[in-house]
């Protein structure tokens, strides 16, 4: 039923794809901030680390309880989704870039100006925020709103059941890829493997 509407299969498999993107995320945030600046992390401490998902949550939940219901009312669910996607794109790509910019600087002034690294780092981060919580919500409600009224259980429960299955392999695909690529430059390929699988959703 589902295969022979080609919508519903490219609905689903975005779904699929973004919460691959959603389940990673986060595992190649935590690896990026607390890796050696030797081996292009930000060389985070525990409690820095914290930080920064703080700013993480706090930035998706303004965007919820502020943004969303008015952004879909006024410019709709796919131009919304289509900016959702986009962040967490432009996101994975400066993530990286804030260290390489971080390494312009001289390890002295880098040392004597915390705040440098807090400047280059939470915009990547607030964008991470808030890209998951366009992407995901928004990606529901189109595919609730496409789904026939006689298969709408059977639509749902086929994207959940593929969403926790990639979800799940998001982390072991991050922490894989790191291992493998962390003598080479971990961080960047890493997070250009999570800006592929947004931009798959695009297409």
């Amino acid at each position: 039923l589902l295969t022979s509407d080609r919508l519903m299969v490219r609905l689903i498999a975005a779904y699929g794809f973004v919460s691959f993107g959603n389940g990673s995320v986060f595992a190649a945030v935590v690896l990026f901030l607390t890796s050696s600046t030797e081996r292009h992390g930000l060389g985070m401490s525990e409690a820095e680390t914290g930080i920064a998902f703080t700013i993480l949550g706090i930035t998706g939940f303004v965007c919820q309880v502020s943004f969303y219901n008015w952004s879909v009312r006024d410019f709709g669910l796919r131009f919304v989704l289509r900016v959702g996607i986009s962040i967490m794109i432009l996101s994975s790509v400066f993530m990286p870039i804030s260290e390489m910019l971080l390494k312009t600087a001289s390890p002295e002034f880098r040392a004597h100006n915390e705040w440098l690294k807090w400047c280059l780092i939470a915009p990547g981060i607030g964008l991470q925020g808030a890209g998951i919580m366009f992407c995901l919500p928004v990606l529901t409600t189109v595919l609730s709103n496409a789904a026939r009224p006689d298969i709408q259980g059977l639509t749902q429960g086929t994207a959940q059941s593929i969403s926790s299955l990639l979800r799940g392999l998001g982390p072991i695909t991050m922490g894989s890829a790191f291992t493998l690529t962390y003598h080479i430059h971990a961080p960047a390929i890493s997070f250009a493997l999570l800006g592929i699988a947004y931009s798959v959703t695009l297409m």
